[in-house]
């Protein structure tokens, strides 16, 4: 009970994140068009502002709504198989969501350390903050492999 009242707060603050995150990028969007158009002059790292914000936005969003449970499910053909084989092919999604959200996670700070390594080189500053919004959907596919 009170996993599912953790995972309703986790729910409500991403969508708040999601939220300011779409809003942002209008308005810097909008802001870039307004000084390019009438100032004749162009904003510094709007381009990389948009960018991590709308990674943010994707993978933030993805896990709102694999949390809610509103994805699209096509489960015609396995409702129609007996309820043994039902049962078999829930229990192999399941190891494949847990597999997957494992696999997302190890990437992401694999990729962070690499990034630590090539610290010196021309990388961007913003190069290193796409793993945390994939960090955090694979602990959203984790968590809802381990539901039951």
């Amino acid at each position: 009970m009170k996993t599912k009242r953790i995972e309703k707060y986790i729910v409500e603050i991403s969508k708040s994140i999601s939220g300011i995150l779409g809003l942002s990028i209008f308005i810097i969007t909008l802001l870039q068009i307004f000084c390019r158009i009438f100032l004749r002059i162009s904003l510094p790292w709007v381009f990389e502002l948009v960018s991590i914000c709308a990674v943010y936005l994707a993978f933030i969003g993805a896990s709102v709504v694999l949390l809610t449970n509103k994805t699209a499910r096509f489960c015609l053909f396995i409702e129609r198989l007996p309820l043994y084989t039902q049962r078999v092919i829930s229990i192999f999604i399941r190891f494949v969501t847990i597999f997957m959200g494992g696999a997302i996670i190890y990437s992401a700070v694999v990729y962070k350390k690499l990034l630590d390594l090539y610290q010196m080189s021309n990388l961007p500053l913003s190069a290193g903050l796409f793993s945390y919004p994939i960090i955090f959907l694979g602990i959203c596919i984790f968590w809802k492999g381990l539901e039951k």
